[in-house]
C-alpha cells in the first residue's frame, strides 16, 4: 500500500495489528519518488515512478493489538506499507501519525487579495514548523543540523510569525558554545562532527543583533558581546594590507551556485587570494558589532571597529570596484560578478544614492551576474528593499511559484 498524507510531516508512525505470526512488515518514509533519471520533479505524481526511502522492518509475534512505533520520528508525505504474511492471516487494525515539533504558534496574519500569499504562506510556516523540534534544523529528514546560515533566517520566521524567542535563544546559546579557543564558531551545534564555516561565525553576530531588535532579553545579548570581540579578532589575524582577507582556513561559504568559478559554494578569489563578498561580509560583520554596542550602549571596541570599517571601505573600493560596469567585481581581476557580492555592496551602504540605484537595477536584470540561491536571496530581498524595491517583492518570488507548481509542501 502507498499511502499519501498530503503534506510532509515528523510524526511517530503508530501501527496496531493481530494475529499473523511470522509475517513480515515493512514501513519505508518519503518525501517524494524518483522517476527513471532519479529526479523528484512533481511530488504530487507517483505513477511510474520508484519509492527510495528510509525503512522499519518488522516480525508479527502473533499476539492481538501489538503495536509498533520507531524510538525516534520520520519525516514523510509517503508512507509505504508492505506486508508478507506466512500461515496465518495478519490483521492490520490502525495507522495513524503522532506530530512532532516545536510548539510554535502562529500569531501573525496576513490579509491579501493575492491567494499564492497565503499559498506561499502555508508552505513557508509548516517548513518552519517541521525545521524545528529541540533545536533548529535543515533539515528534518536529512541531515538534522542547525546550521548558524539557515537557522538566521529560521529565527527571523519565528519571531515575525510567533514571538516565541525561546529556541532562538537556545540557539544563539549553543552557537556561542561551541566557539572555539581561537575565537570561531562551529558552522553547526550541536554535531556528532565539527564542522568550520567561518563565515557563518559573521552571520550568528547578524543574528544576535536580530535577537536584539526582536527579542525580549537585552541582557541575554550583552552578555555575548565578549564572543563577538573574539570572532573579530580571529577573522583580525587574516586581514592583510588594506584590512583585506587572506587566506582564512576551513570552508569559506557563501551560497550554493553552480556557476564555473564556484567551488562547494566558495565564491571567486583572485590570484593574490583576494575576494570581495569575503571582504564585505567580514565589514558586515564589523558593522553590525558596532550597532550592537551603540544598542546597549557600551562602547568597549566601538572605535576599533569603526577604525576597521574605514579601513576595509577604502580596500574594497580600490580593489573591486568596476566603473565600466557600475558593479563590484567578485575578485581583483575584475573577470567575475555576482549578485552576492553587489547584494553586499547595498547592504553594507558603502554605494552612494545614485549608485545605490544602478546597482539594484543591475541586480534584477543582468544575467551575467552569478545568481544567488533561495538561500541567500533572503540578503538579496533585504538589498533591494534598502533600495526602494519593495513595492516589487511580489515580482521575486519565481522560486516560491515554483515550488508551488512542483506540488512542494515545504
Amino acid at each position: 500500500l502507498l499511502l499519501d498524507q498530503g503534506y510532509l510531516i515528523n510524526a511517530y508512525p503508530v501501527l496496531q495489528f493481530s494475529g499473523g505470526k511470522g509475517a513480515k512488515i515493512g514501513l519505508s518514509y518519503a518525501e517524494a519518488l524518483y522517476d527513471g533519471q532519479m529526479k523528484k520533479g512533481n511530488r504530487n505524481e507517483v505513477e511510474g515512478k520508484r519509492f527510495i526511502g528510509r525503512k522499519d522492518s518488522l516480525v508479527s509475534a502473533g499476539r492481538k493489538w501489538e503495536e509498533f512505533r520507531p524510538y525516534s520520528y520520520r519525516t514523510y508525505r509517503y508512507l509505504k506499507l508492505t506486508v508478507e504474511t506466512g500461515a496465518e492471516a495478519l490483521v492490520l487494525e490502525d495507522l495513524r501519525s503522532l506530530f512532532l515539533g516545536y510548539p510554535f504558534q502562529m500569531e501573525a496574519e496576513l490579509s491579501s487579495d493575492v491567494p499564492e500569499m497565503q499559498d506561499m504562506l502555508k508552505v513557508g510556516w509548516r517548513t518552519a514548523r517541521l525545521c524545528a523540534v529541540d533545536t533548529y534544523m535543515d533539515c528534518p529528514y536529512y541531515e538534522q543540523l542547525q546550521y548558524i546560515g539557515d537557522a538566521r533566517i529560521q529565527a527571523l520566521v519565528s519571531l515575525y510569525n510567533s514571538g516565541d524567542d525561546r529556541l532562538v535563544k537556545n540557539a544563539l546559546n549553543l552557537m556561542d558554545q561551541s566557539r572555539q579557543p581561537e575565537g570561531v564558531t562551529l558552522s553547526r551545534h550541536p554535531s556528532y562532527t565539527p564542522q568550520y564555516i567561518p563565515t557563518f561565525s559573521l552571520w550568528y553576530i547578524g543574528m544576535l543583533h536580530d535577537y536584539l531588535r526582536y527579542g525580549r532579553d537585552t541582557e541575554f545579548v550583552r552578555e555575548k558581546l565578549g564572543g563577538v570581540h573574539q570572532i573579530l579578532q580571529y577573522f583580525n589575524k587574516y586581514q592583510k594590507e588594506g584590512g583585506s582577507l587572506r587566506q582564512v582556513p576551513q570552508w569559506s561559504f557563501t551560497d550554493w551556485v553552480s556557476d564555473r568559478d564556484w567551488a562547494a559554494g566558495v565564491g571567486p578569489k583572485g590570484k593574490d587570494g583576494g575576494s570581495a563578498m569575503l571582504d564585505f561580509q567580514l565589514l558586515y560583520g564589523y558593522q553590525v558589532a558596532v550597532q550592537l554596542e551603540r544598542d546597549l550602549e557600551v562602547s568597549v571596541y566601538t572605535a576599533t571597529y569603526m577604525e576597521r570599517i574605514a579601513e576595509l571601505k577604502k580596500s574594497i573600493r580600490e580593489r573591486y570596484w568596476v566603473a565600466g560596469r557600475g558593479l563590484f567585481a567578485d575578485r581583483k581581476e575584475a573577470d567575475v560578478f555576482s549578485q552576492h557580492t553587489n547584494t553586499l555592496a547595498i547592504l553594507t551602504g558603502i554605494l552612494d544614492e545614485a549608485e545605490e540605484q544602478k546597482v539594484a537595477d543591475k541586480l534584477l536584470v543582468d544575467s551575467s551576474l552569478s545568481q544567488a540561491s533561495i538561500y541567500f536571496k533572503y540578503y538579496l530581498h533585504r538589498a533591494l528593499v534598502k533600495a526602494g524595491r519593495g513595492n516589487a517583492y511580489l515580482n521575486y518570488l519565481d522560486n516560491w511559484r515554483e515550488n508551488l507548481k512542483m506540488g512542494l509542501s515545504t
